[in-house]
């Protein structure tokens, strides 16, 4: 999209210094992104401030850990068993 804006010289000095763009658009670009960035940081954590994340009572980290390791294991057996079943294969 093709803007025209007045923006002070001396912002645009300090933009480009902060983002080190390569031009103006593209410091222009890059500040503009961190920006709404930020803006959806804030917005997030205002949601969580109002609704903040909770947990269900049989939550825990432990049986997570192991659900995973279970599923890597069954992962790798897998793959290895796949392996096995190609070298027969014409």
């Amino acid at each position: 999209m093709r803007v025209t804006a007045l923006i002070p010289d001396d912002l645009v000095a300090d933009v480009q210094q902060l983002t080190q763009g390569k031009n103006i658009t593209d410091a222009l670009i890059k500040a503009l992104s961190d920006w709404v960035d930020l803006q959806r940081i804030k917005s997030l954590n205002e949601q969580i401030s109002r609704y903040p994340l909770q947990f269900h009572d049989e939550f825990s980290a432990v049986v997570i850990g192991e659900t995973k390791s279970q599923i890597w294991t069954l992962d790798k057996k897998l793959q290895s068993r796949l392996k096995s079943e190609e070298k027969y294969q014409i």
